[in-house]
């Protein structure tokens, strides 16, 4: 009976989890909601704090992929700790989607692969894997393993009467068989599970099933059914409680119109969608929307109109610093600009998209730019910059990254001289037992002895003594050479936590200043305006690579000793970008937590560590930030 309790409880615990995962859900306070949660899943080691942390993970996987990655691994610990194989596999799970939602989808196969072999015959868990696996496999084009896992997920829910999960995975395959091109396939799975969840009364997911009909209806061509699909999921969205929703719904349609050349239409729903990203001073959605509207007006010969439009874009994307769109729009005011004739003024923003392209590593929009600039020397007759342009535009590769979460260097040094210090002490206290035992045996060996019994056992009592005081005293001294130590070590390893913080926060805090300078500029006489600049290029300078990276190298050579001399011994070449990179991989930090102390974007850092594998000469299958962390 407890058995069958058990795994009726953790079938209604996955299922909850999954539509935790999978539904937008609106929590009147979710602050309260995630403290809750918390308190339940730091509490102590049972099977409800264990499953507060799964239902954590999945909240935090909204707001914080790292945090959410490691509240999961709690629930690991948690179930090690009490024994239970059925949630240690559910954490499992929980785990492996937090990895699949940060693109670590090797880590993904991993613990989905985990969870099945430790229960096998277990189909809540298996159906529950099978499902993530099908998803990860088409992410990689593994369209083979993808549908296999697929339709395994398809048979189990549909075994275990779990409506839900069943109609989601039917969804999935859909994708699939979409992605393929098998587009007749995906329309009738999708119409299966928008038929499901219309009887279950979950109009959220239905909403979201006709979108994805609608989109695959876009992919055939098929207009009329598409914007059918499309009306009918904005229908289903309650826009009170799910606004966002909503008017991605109206930007989707408004985009489907402009691809189809409908542009008073586009146009309608576009500014549709920018009043209420007005509303909400959605600053992202109006730039986005601008940018799109501008392109419009290209396409509809309002030339001047679509500069304006798009002027106002590039006037958001720079207080956003957002670069990536700042040189998608410079590129766009560029085609503007050509359009008109003024093929200077087309020139200047080309070349500057393509100069801030450059100094972020925006390979592909680089390439675009490029590209662009070769039809306008083309145009103009200008054929040498036309062909130097185009051999840029050709020879322009993208690279793509997977970045998968390791464990913290600097903890596991600490850990490690930690145990070796444990080893000493426990090989102390293996010889001072040895020592006994020889004691012992000497008092024996003496009874043999009785006409100097005494002499041989105040011998033997005294070299004891003397002998256990020294391993006593030696054993204090290692265990207070041991906490010393580790004491070193970890305010070392804050030392160098704390100034890649400061780091941080000062370049936010400078970024900040120059956003706010720059908005103030157009506003001040003349008279001050080149002050007011050259404070703007003072804050510039205080942005870039300063004294706080010779400290950080201080701290961090403190805990990492030679790995600057190992580095450029591989290839003397390395530049101080290519080192500073390097330290901060040596510290695993993400590719986030690295643009941040860089003051660059996070397609920056990717790049940076194409780069730095190639000046390595590393291997296609070598992974970098192991190859680093082993220095």
């Amino acid at each position: 009976m407890n058995i069958l309790r058990n795994h009726l409880l953790l079938i209604i615990t996955l299922t909850n989890l999954l539509l935790f995962c999978t539904s937008t859900k609106v929590y009147s306070n979710s602050d309260d909601y995630s403290n809750d949660l918390y308190k339940k899943a730091y509490n102590g080691k049972t099977s409800a704090s264990a499953i507060a942390a799964l239902q954590l993970s999945s909240w935090y996987r909204n707001y914080s992929l790292d945090t959410s990655i490691i509240v999961a691994r709690h629930a690991i610990k948690i179930s090690k700790a009490i024994n239970n194989d059925s949630l240690l596999s559910l954490s499992e799970i929980t785990l492996a989607i937090s990895f699949s939602w940060k693109d670590a989808l090797d880590s993904t196969i991993k613990y989905c692969n985990l969870a099945i072999e430790r229960l096998p015959e277990n189909k809540t868990i298996n159906a529950a894997a099978s499902n993530t696996l099908g998803v990860t496999y088409r992410r990689l084009s593994n369209f083979k393993k993808s549908e296999s896992y697929s339709l395994k997920s398809i048979k189990l829910y549909k075994e275990l009467t779990d409506t839900t999960n069943y109609a989601s995975a039917l969804g999935n395959l859909s994708t699939h068989y979409q992605e393929m091109g098998e587009f007749e396939k995906a329309i009738n799975l999708s119409l299966q599970a928008a038929e499901l969840f219309y009887k279950i009364g979950d109009t959220n997911n239905l909403a979201k099933r006709y979108g994805t009909i609608a989109n695959i209806y876009c992919d055939l061509d098929d207009v009329g059914n598409g914007m059918h699909y499309f009306t009918k999921g904005i229908n289903l969205v309650d826009k009170t409680r799910y606004p966002g929703l909503y008017y991605n719904f109206l930007f989707n349609i408004a985009t489907l119109y402009h691809t189809k050349q409908s542009y008073d239409s586009a146009l309608l729903y576009y500014r549709q969608s920018i009043h209420h990203y007005y509303k909400v001073n959605d600053k992202a959605g109006i730039a986005i929307a601008q940018q799109n509207i501008g392109l419009v007006f290209i396409e509809t010969g309002n030339y001047n109109k679509a500069i304006a439009s798009l002027r106002d874009a590039l006037h958001l994307f720079e207080q956003l610093s957002t670069i990536r769109n700042v040189a998608d729009v410079l590129r766009d005011l560029g085609l503007g600009y050509q359009r008109v004739g003024e093929f200077d003024s087309s020139e200047y923003y080309f070349m500057k998209s393509i100069k801030i392209s450059k100094k972020y590593n925006l390979i592909r929009e680089e390439q675009k730019a490029d590209k662009y600039l070769y039809d306008l020397f083309k145009h103009t007759g200008s054929y040498k910059q036309a062909l130097e342009s185009y051999e840029k535009y050709r020879d322009i590769n993208d690279s793509l990254y997977n970045v998968e979460m390791r464990e913290n260097l600097a903890e596991l040094t600490s850990k490690y001289e930690s145990e070796k210090k444990d080893e000493q002490i426990k090989q102390l206290k293996l010889n001072e037992t040895i020592i006994k035992q020889r004691n012992r045996t000497y008092v024996i060996t003496s009874i043999s002895f009785f006409l100097i019994v005494v002499l041989i056992i105040g011998i033997l009592y005294t070299r004891n003594r003397n002998q256990t005081q020294l391993l006593e005293v030696s054993r204090r001294l290692l265990e207070r050479e041991k906490t010393e130590l580790d004491t070193e070590l970890e305010f070392k390893k804050k030392q160098l936590t704390t100034h890649a913080l400061h780091m941080t926060q000062k370049n936010k805090i400078l970024q900040g200043i120059r956003k706010a300078v720059s908005e103030i500029i157009p506003h001040i006489p003349d008279s001050t305006r080149a002050k007011i600049k050259s404070l703007q290029l003072e804050l510039n300078k205080s942005l870039r690579y300063d004294k706080d990276w010779e400290v950080f190298s201080i701290y961090f050579n403190e805990l990492n000793q030679e790995f600057f001399d190992k580095l450029t011994a591989l290839n003397p070449n390395l530049s101080q970008n290519d080192l500073r990179l390097a330290a901060l991989l040596h510290m695993n930090m993400n590719i986030k937590e690295a643009a941040a102390v860089l003051n660059i974007e996070p397609d920056s850092v990717k790049t940076a560590r194409y780069k730095l594998r190639k000046k390595l000469n590393l291997k296609a299958e070598d992974d970098l930030v192991k190859f680093i962390m082993k220095l």
